[in-house]
């Protein structure tokens, strides 16, 4: 899922004031930023060197990137 969707719409479901703002969207990108605990722990795993990570986001310093990729992708099934 692209960054700026997840920015966007976590901070709107947020907003007090949002006409469509639902419960559910907010703990459904909560989930997906738990989710980044998870991926941290195995770039660890991974000997990468685990730099900043927020609701959407991770970053990692190492190498292959390649490899680290894909494990993501098998771990989170994007």
């Amino acid at each position: 899922m692209p960054k700026w969707i997840l920015v966007t719409c976590f901070g709107y479901t947020g907003y007090r004031g949002a006409k469509f703002g639902q419960i559910r969207v907010r703990e459904r990108i909560k989930e997906i930023s738990r989710e980044l605990l998870q991926i941290s722990e195995l770039a660890e795993g991974m000997s990468f060197e685990f730099l900043h990570d927020i609701v959407d986001c991770l970053w990692v310093i190492g190498e292959p990137i390649p490899k680290f990729k894909e494990a993501v992708e098998k771990k989170t099934e994007y």
